[in-house]
């Protein structure tokens, strides 16, 4: 017997049941783990597979004619939201859709060609970060100086221990204190110390221009 009809057709006579006995009908089939799972099959279908196939199909024909039209960035994401990620690849690429490729790469945990991908759209620190994923720790910071983000870059030499280059940045970008305590590090007793000082003149004029003259005037004039 098909369950499934049955219960189908005795969902239809329910409508017009009285309302207690829809109540006791509907309870009894819930309190079944079975009733449940054919229940459930019976209000929407068997058929949720075959749709879904059909959506795909559906999808790919879009994509196939976004692509007779030479829209292979839009052809691209379709394909992607199905998970058909070779055509995604191969359509992006065609489209120089860098950040798209990119983006997709970074998905699929696909390091290095999201770094090329990301470079290529120009997102330097986006393509850093993939590199350091990999412990590519020179070749990102090295992309962030070409880039002009020497901030960004120092960070990224300090965290892979080279701190003579990072302190170099870091002095580069302005960001004196956190250069002197690296130089300090590595021992630039000089270029630390020089820093430092530089730092504290720095503050001082700043507490200046705050109104905390008399102080800061006293602090300057010892110097």
């Amino acid at each position: 017997m098909d369950t499934s009809r049955v219960l189908g057709a005795l969902m239809s006579d329910l409508v017009s049941a009285n309302p207690s006995t829809v109540f006791l009908v509907v309870t009894g089939i819930l309190l079944s783990g079975v009733g449940l799972m054919v229940l459930t099959r019976a209000l929407w279908g068997s058929g949720s597979s075959s749709g879904g196939h059909g959506t795909r199909r559906a999808i790919r024909r879009e994509a196939r004619g976004l692509m007779g039209q030479g829209a292979y960035l839009d052809a691209g994401r379709l394909y992607q939201r199905i998970g058909e990620y070779d055509q995604a690849i191969a359509l992006y690429t065609q489209a120089d859709a860098h950040r798209d490729l990119g983006q997709l790469f970074e998905h699929l945990k696909h390091w290095e060609a999201a770094a090329q991908a990301y470079e290529a759209a120009q997102e330097p620190e986006r393509a850093a970060l993939m590199l350091q994923r990999v412990g590519e720790w020179q070749r990102a910071s090295e992309l962030l100086t070409r880039a002009g983000k020497s901030l960004a870059a120092a960070e990224v030499f300090e965290k892979a221990g080279e701190y003579m280059s990072a302190a170099s940045l870091y002095e580069e970008s302005g960001h004196r204190k956190r250069a002197a305590c690296l130089f300090e590090k590595v021992e630039q007793w000089v270029r630390a110390a020089d820093l430092f000082e530089q730092e504290y003149y720095q503050e001082q004029r700043r507490r200046l221009d705050r109104g905390s003259h008399d102080q800061a005037r006293d602090a300057l004039d010892a110097l």
